[in-house]
């Protein structure tokens, strides 16, 4: 697809370190532009991160927000007192300090405003 230039940069999505090891290989670590992958304050999936950051593959997170979860949990509640703001923006701002690019989501219609 890059080389009929049908499209300038390839993702990759939900592949652990394993297959991206595997594309990679197949395609050239400098046709990877990110691995979009599944991440949340309760979901930090470490040892991929690592890997993908030490191939200087960019990050996105999806469901950042774990589902709502994150919206009344205690800890982040009192992190987000302190620094008044909400309980979703802290754990944006957590993804973003991380260096991932973020795509927030929501399956309730009045969280998409």
């Amino acid at each position: 697809a890059k080389q009929q230039g049908l499209t300038e940069h390839i993702g990759i999505s939900n592949f652990n370190i394993e297959l991206t090891q595997q594309a990679i290989d197949s395609i050239g670590l400098e046709h990877i532009a990110t691995n979009q992958i599944e991440l949340s304050p309760y979901l930090q999936n470490q040892k991929l991160v690592d890997f993908l950051q030490s191939q200087n593959i960019d990050v996105t997170s999806y469901m950042t927000l774990a589902y709502g979860k994150v919206l009344n949990d205690p800890a982040l509640q009192k992190i987000a007192a302190q620094h008044q703001a909400s309980t979703a923006q802290i754990a944006l701002a957590w993804a973003l300090q991380k260096g991932f690019a973020v795509i927030p989501s929501s399956t309730k219609r009045e969280h998409l405003l």
